[in-house]
């Protein structure tokens, strides 16, 4: 890709992505109001422990996936690329099947993981969407690795907006908070129905085959497995607040809906605008890591190095404008929005984490790109 048509693409993609982060925003803004801080909090846990599940089953796959097929592409063999995708497959319905059964149809075996027995059947109307989710992420990482951005980008808006749509219907019924919190999550379902239909019809309608994925398992698995344990490992940390911290505040003279509305305050209201950046920063990688492991994969080390600083760059300059504007406006956010000071509070506190963790976004996705996906394993323990 020439220079302007990377800048041009990477404008689209953060086009689509603000569209659909926006919308995901103000559907938040629906949920707190309709639900209140306590419907939020039952929904967020729930959602928590379900992300983990999600990160497990197929984080590491569109990265290597899209890596792979980049490499294979360079090499002009067709066959290969078409064995990644059915080895990604493969490893996705393996690992998606069998968790789905052991948690919906054993579930009983894992009811201590909730401070508050409302969040496992939140999870548990969840779960059905995993293995949907897990075979998008395969075709995601096809479409990311065949630089295919528009189609990546219109799908997941769609499946935003459908979640959007089917939440508002289904939570405007509700007879009580708890069954707006499993209405809400129903809508997350339908969301990922549609995502995996249309990526699905998109694959083969487009061409997509399906090659003998014996050769391909052992490096999708030497490249995907440490991503997906640096993510997982991750998501479980932000799983493990969410499970903790409801049974400390309990301790510490909480009710069970005092502390469940803490949570809703903490990650429904406040994370949501303190993830700004990650949704531009996500777009510059989705632009830059097949671009970037093309430069690798042809010796291209001057483009490498150029297009390496520019991410960097860039990414810093997103950070430093939005931390003055959040640290001054923070509390104002948290007052209009949510009609929370407390999550106002949050937001203007915690904004000067938002340099660190955008440079840490953009640079982890530069080392996978470039195939030192151990690293990256190792770095994010330290």
């Amino acid at each position: 890709m020439s220079r302007n048509n990377i800048y041009r693409t990477a404008a689209v993609v953060t086009g689509f992505s603000v569209a659909e982060k926006f919308f995901g925003f103000l559907y938040r803004v629906i949920l707190s109001r309709t639900l209140g801080s306590e419907g939020v909090g039952i929904y967020q846990v729930a959602l928590s422990v379900f992300a983990v599940l999600v990160t497990a089953a197929s984080s590491g796959i569109p990265m290597t996936v899209s890596r792979l097929i980049t490499k294979y592409r360079a090499k002009n063999n067709n066959a290969a690329q078409q064995s990644v995708v059915t080895a990604a497959f493969i490893t996705a319905i393996c690992f998606s099947l069998p968790v789905f059964c052991l948690l919906f149809f054993g579930h009983t075996a894992f009811d201590f993981l909730f401070s508050d027995p409302r969040c496992m059947t939140v999870l548990l109307i969840l779960l059905p969407s995993l293995t949907f989710n897990s075979i998008y992420s395969v075709i995601r990482g096809a479409l990311w690795g065949n630089k295919q951005f528009i189609p990546y980008c219109v799908i997941d808006l769609i499946e935003e907006l459908c979640m959007i749509g089917a939440g508002i219907m289904l939570v405007s019924a509700m007879t009580d908070i708890f069954d707006g919190a499993k209405r809400a999550a129903l809508a997350v379902v339908v969301s990922y129905l549609v995502s995996f239909t249309l990526s699905g019809i998109w694959f083969f309608v487009k061409g997509g085959r399906l090659k003998d994925p014996r050769r391909q398992l052992k490096p999708l698995l030497a490249s995907a497995l440490p991503i997906t344990g640096m993510r997982t490992s991750n998501a479980l940390i932000n799983s493990a607040i969410s499970l903790l911290l409801p049974a400390r505040l309990i301790a510490a003279g909480f009710t069970q809906s005092g502390a469940m509305s803490e949570i809703g305050v903490a990650m429904g209201m406040s994370m949501p605008i303190l993830s700004i950046p990650a949704t531009l920063i996500g777009s510059l990688a989705l632009v830059m890591v097949p671009e970037l492991a093309e430069n690798f994969y042809r010796n291209q080390h001057t483009k490498l190095k150029k297009n390496i600083e520019k991410a960097i760059k860039v990414t810093t300059l997103v950070a430093c404008l939005l931390i003055p504007l959040l640290f001054t406006l923070g509390y104002d956010f948290g007052m209009i929005l949510f009609s929370n000071d407390h999550g106002g509070n949050i937001i203007r506190n915690c904004c000067f984490m938002l340099l660190p963790m955008s440079l840490s976004m953009i640079t982890t996705s530069i080392l996978n790109a470039l195939g030192c996906e151990k690293q990256t394993f190792g770095y994010f323990f330290v």
